[in-house]
């Protein structure tokens, strides 16, 4: 079979499409198709530009319910099911939250928040209080002061729905990833093996990749998330401590610390999501159909929190539990 790779930007990270197919020329139309898919998606859920949908309903949706399309009706209601999966560590109400500590746009150099504000911020994060209403198609933002966010799980909303083209395409065997955090696996690699992929440390300097682990996917998905990315390090004179993008909806603190979470499930959505929330809490009881683990890096190398890495996923063997 011969590989047809695709390669593109979106939601400002890179996208890369690879497909083992005997037909070339089918394999590169479908890429293409999918490749869209992913760009109307990014469209749809740009929290800045004033022409998508998601900042229509942050512009109007406080002042009473507005019509959504149906594709966005759908992804509204898997943020609402994750968000009670997960026990509301998953809330893409947090966008006041990200300018609050300074990380929401990529020229912030990241604050932190007096408790004040804080507790006000609390008041507002809380998706069980976005009205959705499906028989009319609206939704209503109930809260002042609220807006959405869906940079948690855009991502692997983009990849499945771009999985559902290849598939419809005919297409068995490809991977797909948004930014090397979020990856689907179809089929088989060149090898005949699961597509394998490696979990890189963050934290190591020098020449890398440095790799924690190895994790295979067939007809599976995987996201990774981390402290790193969007962050800054706030030094108090007594210590440094380092806070990302990721926000714990329960008290409104940016996650700190040298941290790693990564979920693997039949879904990038539900990887996205579940990544997230145990970002926020390592010890959230996780679903038996989703495999799961939250690392830590202490001064002994990475520790792995209850639901360790499976046995499948290699170089685990110096992952210890969280004391």
């Amino acid at each position: 079979m011969e590989s047809i790779r695709l390669a593109f930007s979106a939601m400002a990270t890179r996208f890369e499409i690879v497909i083992l197919d005997e037909n070339p020329v089918h394999a590169r139309a479908a890429a293409e198709e999918a490749q869209r898919e992913i760009l109307r998606i990014e469209a749809q859920c740009n929290f800045y530009s004033p022409a998508s949908e998601l900042n229509r309903i942050n512009r109007e949706a406080s002042g009473g319910p507005i019509r959504c399309t149906a594709a966005m009706m759908r992804l509204l209601q898997a943020c609402k099911d994750l968000h009670q999966a997960t026990q509301g560590y998953f809330d893409p109400t947090i966008a006041p939250a990200l300018k609050s500590w300074g990380l929401r746009n990529q020229a912030d150099t990241g604050r932190i928040p007096s408790e004040r504000e804080r507790s006000a911020l609390v008041a507002a994060i809380g998706f069980e209080t976005v009205d959705l209403d499906h028989a009319a198609s609206t939704v209503c933002l109930t809260q002042p002061h609220q807006q959405l966010d869906l940079g948690g799980i855009a991502k692997g909303w983009a990849l499945d729905e771009a999985r559902l083209v290849l598939e419809e395409s005919g297409i068995e065997h490809a991977l797909l990833h948004g930014g090397t955090s979020t990856a689907i696996g179809l089929g088989r690699d060149p090898e005949g093996q699961p597509w394998k992929i490696g979990v890189e440390d963050p934290y190591e300097q020098g020449d890398g990749p440095f790799w924690i682990m190895g994790i295979p996917l067939r007809d599976q998905a995987l996201s990774v998330s981390g402290v790193r990315g969007k962050w800054f390090i706030h030094d108090s004179g007594e210590a440094r401590i380092e806070y990302g993008h990721v926000m714990d909806p329960m008290t409104g603190m940016a996650v700190s610390g040298k941290r790693l979470t990564v979920a693997v499930a039949n879904s990038a959505t539900t990887c996205d999501a579940w990544s997230t929330a145990l970002l926020t809490h390592a010890e959230l009881s996780i679903p038996d159909e989703i495999m799961g683990t939250a690392l830590l890096k202490t001064d002994s190398g990475w520790t792995a929190a209850p639901g360790s890495p499976r046995s499948e996923w290699s170089n685990t063997a110096d992952l210890l539990p969280f004391n």
